[in-house]
């Protein structure tokens, strides 16, 4: 952002105002894509300056788009997430003797069912939620009832608010249904977050960037329930968030984001650096006017709503 400005200033650009996209994976923990808190850093130091942002632009590779070229989509992109991990507690018995014990296997399977209904119950017909526990663990043997069990998942959604319902529910349900197995529940989520929203103007202006960069279009590809940390600054800043192809079927490297296999064509390390300062230069000189877009409410109420595990940065 500093050079951007340096440069901008050296080439005669009068106010320039910029916000790059950084990067998710440098501390896992702390600046993770989906729920990570770092985000809160960069978010509390434009605050403090009284940084004047007009827009926003980031991308993420895509193993379904082949390298060079670039997905896009106006409007609703990608979703946002709720995250949730609980423990169940109960009583370990033999297996011999189930009715000795408290299984908190018993509790999740009820608890697991809930959830599932809940996308049903409280999720809006016309926007799209899917739910997934990744994590499962209960037990050292096969015949023993273990004495608790811990779980974890992500509700992935576009609809801010039905995320909200959903948490309330799971909360006030993560004490009644363990209770009704003789169990106890522990229940921490987080979020719901945004939805990534690109900008329809800053699309266009992506849209004609690649195509003078690149020489040819991008592909518009269909929502992705997938979620990025981006939808909090397009929120602030209007902007775009693009998906950056990386497969490459000649080289076998196919596999999907986030998997064992995954091994993209780095090829487009250099493309993408190209489309950031493209991007840029576009948007100094000849971009779309965003003022009625951008957030012009209170930025501590804004993290506090949207992305409290950040609030610390505020508070």
């Amino acid at each position: 952002v500093v050079d951007a400005n340096r440069n901008a200033v050296v080439n005669g650009i009068v106010n320039a105002r910029y916000i790059c996209g950084r990067a998710e994976e440098i501390l896992p923990e702390y600046m993770n894509e989906e729920g990570g808190e770092g985000l809160g850093a960069l978010l509390k130091y434009a605050y403090d300056n009284n940084l004047k942002i007009d827009g926003s632009f980031g991308m993420h590779v895509d193993p379904s788009i082949p390298v060079g070229q670039f997905g896009w989509r106006s409007g609703n992109l990608m979703a946002g997430a709720m995250g949730f991990k609980m423990t169940i507690t109960g009583k370990a018995a033999h297996g011999s003797q189930p009715y000795v014990g408290h299984s908190p296997i018993d509790a999740f399977n009820e608890y697991y069912n809930f959830m599932q209904s809940l996308r049903m119950k409280y999720g809006g017909p016309f926007d799209p939620m899917v739910f997934s526990v990744g994590t499962l663990h209960a037990g050292t043997a096969s015949n023993i009832i273990p004495p608790d069990l811990s779980f974890s998942g992500s509700f992935r959604l576009f609809n801010f608010d039905d995320g909200l319902k959903i948490k309330e529910k799971m909360i006030e349900a993560a004490q009644s249904i363990p209770a009704v197995y003789d169990c106890t529940g522990d229940l921490t989520v987080t979020g719901p977050s945004l939805c990534v929203y690109n900008d329809p103007a800053c699309v266009e202006l992506a849209r004609k960037v690649v195509n003078e960069t690149f020489g040819h279009d991008v592909n518009e590809i269909l929502p992705l329930m997938a979620s990025e940390s981006f939808a909090i600054t397009s929120k602030l800043w209007p902007g775009v968030f693009l998906r950056a192809g990386v497969r490459n079927e000649a080289m076998g490297r196919t596999a999907l984001n986030h998997s064992e296999c995954q091994d993209p064509d780095e090829g487009v390390l250099k493309l993408g650096c190209a489309m950031h300062m493209a991007y840029a230069m576009k948007f100094l000189t000849d971009g779309p006017d965003t003022s009625d877009r951008l957030f012009n409410g209170d930025m501590k109420e804004f993290i506090h709503k949207y992305r409290p595990n950040a609030a610390k940065f505020f508070d």
